[in-house]
């Protein structure tokens, strides 16, 4: 008897998912597997229906997947038999996934591998407006329905160490918020992109011209 479902049972993901060795920032680096981590983050999926959304084959997708799992970034929801063989159902263990600070200042490997994951979330975010601009489901006018815009900014400006913990705080917060409605998703509704960025930058002093002494 082959049992049929449309998804894989969900379960409640963690909020974040800290990477603390050096293996597993080579593992989630790659490209293919940061898309079947996106994927997976809403609805628990077999390998085979990943591959469909990729478009790609499944068989190129097992040892991926494998090796997610064992470094912790999948979970298996729910196991059932499909014509007379198991079939696993994942998704992701977490809503978003940070390396340790200390990685991230000691190897020159590990730089390469953290400057990986941050052209992917922020060349993903640029690549999905360009195409949502282009084709018109982003409205670039002010006067454009508030579900049907994108907010974007950015800016700099010194802060006093209270101010920036306060307003950190108010970011994680908000971002609490966000995925907090991942609980219990709507079955109708548009999909959203969410993606924050803030920290320190050290700005050098100008040079001063030849000659010329500081005061």
């Amino acid at each position: 008897m082959t049992k049929v479902m449309a998804v894989g049972k969900y379960l409640q993901p963690d909020e974040e998912f800290v990477i603390s060795d050096l293996e597993t920032i080579h593992v989630v680096s790659e490209p293919l597997r940061l898309q079947i981590l996106e994927i997976l983050k809403e609805i628990p999926k077999t390998v085979k229906q990943v591959a469909a959304e990729l478009g790609v084959n499944q068989v190129k997708l097992y040892y991926h997947f494998k090796l997610l799992e064992e470094h912790g970034l999948l979970r298996i929801t729910e196991e059932r038999m499909v014509s007379h063989l198991i079939e696993k159902v994942y998704q992701t263990r977490a809503r978003s996934i940070r390396i340790a600070t200390d990685l991230l200042v000691s190897e020159k490997s590990v730089s390469e591998s953290s400057e990986t994951l941050l052209a992917y979330v922020f060349d993903k975010a640029r690549a999905k407006l360009k195409k949502g601009l282009q084709e018109g489901w982003i409205g670039s006018d002010p006067s454009a329905p508030p579900q049907n815009r994108f907010t974007a900014l950015r800016g700099s400006m010194r802060l006093a160490p209270e101010q920036a913990t306060q307003f950190f705080g108010r970011l994680e917060a908000l971002s609490e918020d966000f995925f907090a409605m991942q609980s219990s998703p709507p079955s109708g509704g548009d999909w959203y992109d969410f993606v924050v960025a803030m920290y320190p930058v050290r700005i050098s002093s100008p040079s001063l011209p030849a000659g010329e002494e500081k005061a």
